[in-house]
C-alpha cells in the first residue's frame, strides 16, 4: 500500500528531474545554433544590402542609397565579432568564421573602392571600364560569403536537427514514464482499495470476535460465584463484577477507578513475610477483606494475567467465611472426637485391668477349691 504510491512519485520525480535538465540543456544548445544562423543571415543581409545600396548609387548618383552601405560598415565588424564569439567553442567553426570575416571584409573593400570610384567620375559616366571591372571583381567575393555562410549554416542545420530529435526522444520518454507511472498508480490505487478492503473486512472479523469474547467475559464475571475484578496496569480497579459487589457492600460505580487496597483489611502486625508486590499473576494468598461498613471477612484471592491492549489483571476472590466456619466446626469435632478415643482409651485400660484383677482371683479362687 506504502510502496507502489510511493515508487510511483519517486519515478515521476525522478522522469521530471531528468527530463527538465535534458530539455534545459538541449533548449540552450538549439537557442545557441539557431543564434549563430540568425547572425549569419544577418551578416549576409547586411552584405548584399551594402553591394545593392552601393549599385543604386552607381546608377543614381544618389548618396541616400549608401545608407544601408554606411551602416553596414559600422556594423559588420561588431557583428563579425559576435560570431567569432558564437564559434569559439568549436576549432572547426572559428576556421570557417575566419574564412567568412575574410570574404566579408574583401567584399566591404571592394564596395569602398566601388564607393570611391563612383564618387570621382561623372554623374554621366556610367559605363566606365574601371566600374564594370569592380562590379565583376564583386561577384565571385559575394558568392564566396554566401557559399562559407551556407556552409556553416547546413552544418549548424544538422547539428539542429540532430537536437530537435534529441528533444522528441526526450519528450517521449518523459511521456512512456509519466503513462507507465499512471499506470502503475492506477494498479496501485486498486490493489490498495483492495487491500484496504481486506484489512477492514479483516478488522471487522476481529471486532465481532473481540465483542463475543467480550460478552462471553462479562457473562462469566457476571454469573460466576466468585467475586472478579480486574485492574488497569496501574493497579486501578476497571470492573467489579456483582458478586464482588454484593461481597464488599460497595456499587460498581462507587469502587471503579480506585486502588483496590481499600477492599482490604491490613493490620499493623499482619505477616512480615508476604511479598511487597502481592498483585503478581500466579500468586494466590488469603487474607482479610474490609466491607463498606467497616466489617471484615477472611478472603482468599488469586491473581492471573491477561493481555488485552495494555496489561490487565484478574483478580478473583472468595468469601472464606463459611469455609473458616466449617474448618472450626470440623476442627470442634475433631477435638470432641479426640477427647473421646482418650476417654475410651482410658476405659478400656480400667477395663483390662479389672479383667486382669478377675483372672487373678478367679486363680485364687480355683487354687483354693482345689
Amino acid at each position: 500500500v506504502v510502496a507502489i504510491p510511493a515508487s510511483c512519485l519517486v519515478i515521476t520525480l525522478l522522469a521530471w528531474v531528468w527530463s527538465r535538465q535534458e530539455l534545459i540543456s538541449l533548449r540552450q544548445e538549439i537557442d545557441h545554433i539557431q543564434t549563430i544562423m540568425a547572425a549569419n543571415n544577418n551578416l549576409l543581409t547586411q552584405t548584399i544590402n551594402a553591394e545593392t545600396g552601393v549599385r543604386g548609387f552607381a546608377i543614381t548618383r544618389n548618396p541616400s542609397f549608401l545608407d544601408p552601405y554606411n551602416e553596414a560598415v559600422s556594423s559588420l565588424p561588431q557583428a563579425l565579432t559576435n560570431l567569432e564569439q558564437l564559434l569559439q567553442d568549436d576549432r572547426h567553426n572559428t576556421d570557417k568564421a575566419q574564412e567568412i570575416r575574410q570574404w566579408t571584409i574583401q567584399n566591404m573593400d571592394l564596395l569602398q573602392r566601388t564607393v570611391t570610384t563612383i564618387a570621382a567620375q561623372p554623374p554621366d559616366n556610367l559605363k566606365s571600364p574601371e566600374l564594370e571591372s569592380l562590379f565583376y571583381e564583386g561577384k565571385p567575393k559575394m558568392d564566396g560569403l554566401r557559399n562559407a555562410i551556407e556552409k556553416l549554416n547546413n552544418e549548424e542545420q544538422a547539428i539542429l536537427d540532430g537536437l530537435l530529435e534529441e528533444r522528441e526522444s526526450v519528450q517521449m520518454a518523459t511521456t512512456r514514464a509519466f503513462w507507465f507511472t499512471a499506470v502503475i498508480s492506477i494498479f496501485g490505487s486498486w490493489a490498495a482499495i483492495y487491500l484496504f478492503r481486506q484489512v477492514d473486512q479483516d478488522l471487522r472479523d476481529r471486532e465481532e470476535r473481540l465483542q463475543e469474547s467480550t460478552s462471553l467475559l462479562q457473562a462469566v464475571v457476571t454469573n460466576v460465584v466468585d467475586g472478579v475484578i480486574t485492574l488497569d496496569e496501574f493497579g486501578k480497579i476497571e470492573l467489579f463484577n456483582p458478586t464482588a459487589s454484593e461481597m464488599f457492600g460497595y456499587y460498581p460505580y462507587e469502587v471503579i477507578g480506585k486502588d483496590f487496597d481499600r477492599l482490604l483489611h491490613r493490620p499493623s502486625n499482619e505477616d512480615a513475610d508476604q511479598p511487597e508486590h502481592f498483585l503478581a499473576p500466579g500468586h494466590s494468598w488469603q487474607t482479610t477483606g474490609k466491607r463498606q461498613d467497616g466489617s471484615t471477612f477472611p478472603l482468599a484471592i488469586s491473581v492471573s494475567d491477561m493481555q488485552l491492549g495494555d496489561r490487565r489483571l484478574i483478580v478473583i476472590m472468595r468469601d472464606m467465611t463459611e469455609v473458616q466456619r466449617t474448618q472450626e466446626s470440623l476442627q470442634a469435632r475433631a477435638t470432641e472426637l479426640a477427647r473421646l478415643s482418650s476417654m475410651l482409651t482410658q476405659t478400656n485400660a480400667a477395663l483390662e485391668n479389672r479383667n486382669r484383677e478377675l483372672e487373678q482371683f478367679a486363680y485364687v479362687a480355683s487354687h483354693d477349691l482345689k
